[in-house]
């Protein structure tokens, strides 16, 4: 079978769930990866990866996620993937060329969109599909707060022929075409061993904007290490050990973490769930 594998690029939880399913699919059929951003340099260091736009946030100075700088540094890109723009006709030649049999998709607007132009079925494999086709128990002011959010993934994705949700909890979907799986974990997880350690593992999506100075101060005045990644520096600051990217020395930090402190989503949750480290995660701010 062929198929074509679409990533959102946006931070790295999406590229980590495809690269826990990736490998198995490579062995068994003729696969094709579309990615962009942050996925395209996480996945093409094991994969032949196609790139292609990517949507994401914008900050301003203080870490706040901007919607003014959001709309506008993604508008054209959202232009092109509407109107059927220079890099959506590449992709779709370069799709078209290749004739998958299906298109499984984590939150990536284009193989969605290029598939729903060819006619070719798709599966939306993604975590965000939680909150638009499970039954989630929210407070009524969180759901109207999430209404614009799953109004946007929608028309963005549209509805897949058939919906894979991953969740590190449990939640009943909506009906017989969705099913909900748990955490995907890479095999190297499986591979690094946990055990007790002392230091706080703290990463944030987007630590150039969110490593604001009152966030550095806490963390400076910890009586304990702090290995920190996601910032876009590297060096040992005082208590706060500056981090570079890395797969495999992530996860022996975070197996041999006491704690965890992250602005992550599903993905790093589910791994730190499974070595039983306690969490903190912080909110993105609006």
């Amino acid at each position: 079978m062929r198929i074509a594998y679409g990533v959102h690029g946006y931070s790295r939880g999406h590229a980590t769930r495809a690269s826990a399913v990736l490998t198995s699919l490579c062995e068994r059929h003729e696969v094709r990866i579309y990615a962009g951003g942050d996925a395209y340099d996480f996945l093409s260091r094991k994969f032949p990866v196609e790139r292609i736009p990517s949507l994401g946030f914008s900050y301003n100075q203080n870490g706040k996620m901007s919607k003014l700088k959001t709309f506008l540094n993604n508008f054209p890109k959202a232009l092109d993937l509407f109107r059927h723009g220079p890099q959506f006709r590449q992709l779709l030649g370069s799709m078209r060329s290749f004739g998958p049999d299906v298109v499984i998709s984590d939150a990536e607007a284009w193989t969605h969109r290029a598939a729903l132009a060819l006619g070719i079925p798709r599966i939306g494999f993604d975590h965000f599909g939680v909150m638009v086709y499970c039954r989630v128990p929210l407070a009524l002011m969180d759901r109207l707060r999430s209404t614009m959010d799953r109004r946007l993934y929608l028309g963005f994705i549209g509805t897949p022929d058939r919906v894979l949700v991953s969740s590190f909890y449990d939640v009943p979907p909506n009906d017989e075409t969705v099913q909900v799986i748990g955490p995907l974990l890479r095999d190297e997880v499986h591979h690094v061993q946990p055990r007790d350690g002392d230091h706080l593992l703290v990463y944030l999506n987007n630590g150039v904007r969110q490593m604001n100075r009152r966030l550095e101060g806490i963390l400076q005045s910890l009586s304990r290490e702090v290995r920190l990644y996601g910032a876009g520096r590297v060096g040992r600051e005082g208590q706060i050990d500056y981090r570079p990217p890395g797969n495999l020395s992530f996860l022996r930090d975070l197996a041999t973490c006491k704690a965890v402190l992250s602005t992550a989503g599903n993905q790093l949750v589910g791994e730190a769930i499974h070595y039983g480290k306690p969490l903190l995660v912080m909110p993105e701010r609006t």
